[in-house]
C-alpha cells in the first residue's frame, strides 16, 4: 500500500485528481464506504490538487470500462 507516500499531500475538504490508481474488490470486514470496490494507490499513482473541481464532493462514481471508452457516461454520476 502506497498511501504513506501521499498522506502529507492530502487534506480534508480538498479536491484532488487521482490518476492511475488500481481498483479492486473491497473484501475487508470493516468497510469505510458502502461499495464493493476500493482504490489502491501504487507506485505509478499521481495525485494533483484541483483548484477548479466540478463534480460530486463526497464519493466516487465507478463506471463500466466499456462505457468509459465509448464515451457514454451518464450525466450526474
Amino acid at each position: 500500500m502506497w498511501v504513506f507516500r501521499f498522506e502529507k499531500m492530502l487534506a480534508e475538504n480538498e479536491s484532488y485528481y487521482i490518476e492511475n490508481p488500481q481498483v479492486g474488490e473491497n473484501t475487508a470486514d470493516n468497510k469505510f464506504v458502502n461499495n464493493s470496490n476500493k482504490l489502491h494507490f501504487c507506485p505509478i499513482t499521481m495525485v494533483t490538487k484541483s483548484n477548479d473541481f466540478v463534480g460530486p464532493l463526497y464519493g466516487f462514481s465507478f463506471e463500466n470500462y466499456q462505457t468509459i471508452i465509448e464515451n457514454n457516461i451518464p450525466e450526474k454520476t
